[in-house]
């Protein structure tokens, strides 16, 4: 098959994006929340002692961050815009409104100027030109959704010359749910779209939500498939699952619910084997640190917070450290605390303080 140049500079910034050399990270971008409707983001250093620039930028509530090409993309879902910022400054670069977007959950770069958004609210994705600033409707879904005529999209990931998009597929009016799915959509052709749904992958796990992690080889991508709260007694399928990206297939789960006996959140992977995952338990709010490893489970616990419910985690691969969040609550001050990858030792001595409650976090800059 003969490539476009349009189609062959797509492939190669993807793929530039994705699995470009890294040079130790400077910073912990995280996305912090001060009240019902504000929020900011701050900045921790990687390096030891970990020094931090709390509230260092004004940001939407809820805010999700993710770095392209050397700058960091925020999605505000609560305000409904697009951020585009300088690393390691966070110089604003460009803002734009997306109104069109009823409820949006993630965004990826798809070549050089075109954002993918997903909408868990929409049947369709949407793209923002950044040139431009133009929003216009995405590849359709709405062949995957259940009764309420919704697939129910939420977190994407990029890998290779992919984007991989999460279909939760539950009904919102019978509380029912329909088979998880993940869209798998690949390169276009002249003009537009850049990305156009090639296949689709049925899930075992339900409600797939939080960050995929993939692994340095980009052919498996691990998802938490977790459902909703209260259903980890092994009854219903769900855990953190593994995808086989060559086959296009699952490969079941790499750890369970039920295995770790609490639900579970968001994870990052430190190798094909072993990770860290969030979980918490419907005793008290709280945010528990497990460690867990391929075939034997979760292997311990690290840490837990009863003043609070916090879902997001990061890996610093650079410095194999991993960044556990501390909520915001009971008089106690949001932050973060950094634990060894390897050796599951916490490094870091005391919370570092990021000015408010951490949303979600991204290692870059």
């Amino acid at each position: 098959m003969l490539r476009t140049p349009l189609l062959s500079a797509l492939a190669l910034t993807i793929c530039c994006s994705a699995f470009a050399f890294r040079a130790p990270s400077r910073q912990l971008i995280v996305a912090t929340n001060l009240s019902n409707s504000t929020g900011a983001l701050s900045l921790v250093d990687t390096a030891q002692p970990w020094a931090a620039t709390p509230l260092a930028a004004t940001a939407s509530q809820d805010s999700i961050v993710r770095v392209f090409d050397g700058h960091l993309y925020v999605l505000g879902r609560h305000d409904r815009k697009v951020e585009v910022r300088a690393l390691p400054g966070l110089g604003l670069i460009q803002q734009f409104s997306i109104p069109e977007v009823l409820a949006p959950r993630d965004l990826a770069l798809v070549g050089p100027t075109m954002v993918l958004i997903s909408d868990h609210d929409s049947a369709n994705l949407w793209w923002l030109d950044t040139t431009t600033g133009v929003v216009s409707a995405g590849q359709d879904l709405s062949a995957y959704a259940d009764d309420d005529r919704l697939p129910d999209v939420s977190m994407m990931e990029v890998v290779g010359m992919r984007v991989y998009v999460q279909m939760q597929r539950y009904d919102r009016n019978h509380y029912t749910e329909h088979g998880a799915m993940l869209a798998v959509l690949a390169p276009g052709f002249n003009p537009n779209p850049p990305v156009i749904l090639e296949s689709v992958i049925e899930l075992r796990g339900r409600r797939p939500d939080y960050r995929m992690q993939v692994n340095k080889a980009g052919d498996r991508l691990w998802i938490s498939a977790a459902g909703i709260d209260n259903d980890w007694g092994g009854y219903d399928p769900t855990g953190i699952e593994e995808v086989d990206l060559n086959a296009g297939q699952t490969l079941g789960f790499l750890l369970t619910e039920s295995q770790c006996g609490a639900d579970l959140g968001p994870f990052v992977m430190v190798d094909d084997d072993k990770g860290f995952a969030i979980a918490h338990t419907s005793i008290v709010a709280s945010t528990h640190l497990r460690v867990f490893q391929r075939n034997v489970g979760q292997l311990a616990e690290l840490h837990v917070s009863i003043n609070g419910r916090v879902d997001t985690i990061a890996f610093d691969e650079a410095r194999r450290q991993v960044f556990y969040p501390i909520p915001d609550g009971w008089s106690l001050p949001g932050g973060v605390l950094v634990f060894d990858a390897d050796t599951d030792q916490q490094l870091s001595p005391m919370t570092i303080g990021i000015g408010g409650n951490p949303f979600d976090m991204v290692v870059g800059g």
